[in-house]
């Protein structure tokens, strides 16, 4: 090994309780973010991952949320191919993000 994986893997392994710190934020605002679209009318399987894919069938389409979110300087990510044309991938953020998205949904949708 050289001394720099030598160094990167002393820091990795002092930051491990921060690593499991931000795991778990991870993992509870995927739960709440979850629940919430769910609640909203979204389908969202379930994920491990740090993102979300949120299927919406209705009106306005995937990609008039994806473009309306963008007005909100809110970033999500849109497929326009087969399969996922009406989905939007979603990565898990800060609850700040979180609510910010959470918020722009609710407008664009016309949920209170």
């Amino acid at each position: 090994m050289n001394a720099f994986s030598q160094v990167a893997g002393l820091a990795a392994m002092k930051a491990y309780d921060y690593m499991l710190e931000q795991k778990e934020k991870v993992r509870t605002t995927r739960k709440r973010l979850r629940d919430t679209l769910i609640e909203m009318g979204f389908d969202v399987p379930y994920s491990q991952s740090n993102f979300l894919l949120a299927r919406w069938r209705g009106i306005p389409t995937a990609a008039e949320i994806f473009a309306e979110l963008r007005k909100h300087n809110i970033l999500v990510r849109y497929f326009a191919q087969p399969r996922l044309e009406d989905a939007l991938r979603i990565t898990i953020g800060t609850d700040a993000e979180t609510d910010a998205l959470l918020a722009a949904l609710r407008l664009i949708l016309g949920i209170q």
